[in-house]
Parts: structure tokens; sequence; C-alpha cells
């Protein structure tokens, strides 16, 4: 039972990297799904979304410079290295819709569950994308850790 979505048909032809985005777009859907349960009592307001989408915008920085840094830094080239590039590009995509949408919703007015819903996407994108920032440099230290002790046994 080990990898049974993997095994479809539809999705046995994706490529690792294509597997990563996979996994963390699922993983975003599942955490707006459940911020927008949390929202649609708050109703957040148009500066709250103005806010999230300057948050936004200097995690993305941040991203683009750690991710440039950690390609340069990693020689391998695995499928594991490949599925992990994939989940952080799949964060920066779905964190980039999240920056585009929080701007659509400030400039917005009116109160809606639709409104709700994308305020939801908005905060999950963006908090998945900091987590991202914020382990990356861990992740990548014991990575080449690993990858020295490993070469050094040889």
């Amino acid at each position: 039972m080990q990898g049974f979505p993997w095994n479809l048909p539809f999705l046995r032809r994706l490529t690792p990297l294509w597997r990563g985005v996979l996994k963390s777009l699922t993983l975003i859907i599942l955490v707006a799904a459940g911020l927008s349960y949390m929202f649609i009592s708050a109703r957040p307001s148009t500066t709250e979304s103005e806010s999230v989408a300057q948050i936004g915008a200097a995690f993305l920085i941040a991203y683009g410079v750690e991710t440039t840094w950690v390609i340069r830094e990693t020689s391998e080239r695995s499928g594991f290295y490949q599925s992990w590039l994939g989940v952080i590009t799949g964060f920066a995509v779905c964190g980039l819709s999240g920056i585009v949408l929080a701007t659509v919703l400030a400039g917005g007015s009116g109160e809606s569950d639709v409104r709700e819903v994308g305020f939801a996407w908005s905060c999950g994108a963006i908090l998945m994308l900091g987590v991202i920032v914020a382990v990356t440099p861990v992740l990548t230290y014991e990575w080449r850790r690993q990858m020295m002790v490993e070469f050094d046994d040889e």
C-alpha cells in the first residue's frame, strides 16, 4: 500500500519535481480549508488583506534569495532532491498567487464568503511560504552534512 497514490495511471508519469508541486498544492488546499472555516466568522478587512500581501512579498523575496543559494550549494540531483525542489517551488507559486489574491482583496469592498475563502487561501499560502523560508537553511545544512558523511566513507 506504500506509494499508492503515485501508482495511479495519471500520476505515474509525473516527474519527481511535479510530484513535489502536487504535494505542496495539496497541503496548502488543506491549510486554506481549515483557515477558511476560521475566517468565515472573523470577516477580515481590506487593511488586513493589504498587510498579508506585504508580508507575503517579503517572504517571496527571501524565498528567491534562499532558493538561489540552496541550488548553488547543493550538487546532488537525485529524485529526492527534485521532489524537494518541486515542493518548495509549489509553495512559491501558491505564495505568489496568495499575494496577488490578497492585493485584489485589499482593493475590493463588500463582504462575502468568497472573500473569506480567498483570504484564507492567501494566509495559508503565505504561511507555508514563510515556513519554507524559515526551515530551508536547517534542512540544507543537515542535507549537506549527510552528503559529506556519505562521501567521506568511500
